[in-house]
């Protein structure tokens, strides 16, 4: 190569940094909650979902918090209910989530507005976006979703059961 059309040493290492860089800080780069254990099991707890219990290992090397179910029913004869949780490693929190479980088709579209504006405290306070219109959607409508938002990976999984019964997992990871 001609050695005029080589670039110096601290150029080329300058533009190799700026290219890394620029990857990592790409919206559609992966993104860690980076959370710590106490942080995240105390997103929710204005909502009162609050976690039970600290932050204790579940299984092989993954732990979790998570909320007693709170009742959603306005008077209704079966209560529908929500409850948070927090998933990580001992030291960070790498998976968020909500799930709702209705069990009659009473009240729900009043469950499913809950969840949704849950949701989005959730996903405001643990990523510093709100919930995208269409995630609030797919949560109103009692479906199943998954979305990358700038690198969060966005799901919302349905699993029906017995009866009126579905439950709903709002996840952020």
């Amino acid at each position: 190569m001609n050695p005029e059309l080589r670039l110096p040493a601290r150029a080329t290492h300058a533009l190799i940094l700026l290219f890394a860089i620029v990857v990592i800080c790409s919206p559609n780069a992966a993104t860690a909650l980076e959370l710590s254990p106490d942080a995240a099991c105390r997103l929710l707890e204005d909502e009162g979902l609050q976690a039970r219990g600290g932050y204790l290992k579940a299984s092989g090397e993954r732990y979790r918090c998570a909320s007693f179910r709170k009742d959603l029913t306005a008077g209704g004869a079966v209560p529908h209910d929500l409850r948070f949780f927090a998933e990580g490693d001992a030291t960070r929190v790498d998976r968020l989530g909500l799930e709702l479980r209705v069990r009659s088709r009473e009240d729900v579209q009043r469950a499913l507005h809950r969840l949704a504006d849950t949701a989005n405290k959730l996903m405001s306070r643990a990523t510093n976006r709100p919930l995208e219109p269409v995630v609030r959607n797919t949560i109103l409508a009692g479906t199943d979703g998954r979305w990358l938002l700038d690198g969060w990976d966005v799901r919302l999984e349905r699993d029906v059961f017995a009866g009126a019964g579905f439950e709903l997992k709002f996840t952020i990871q």
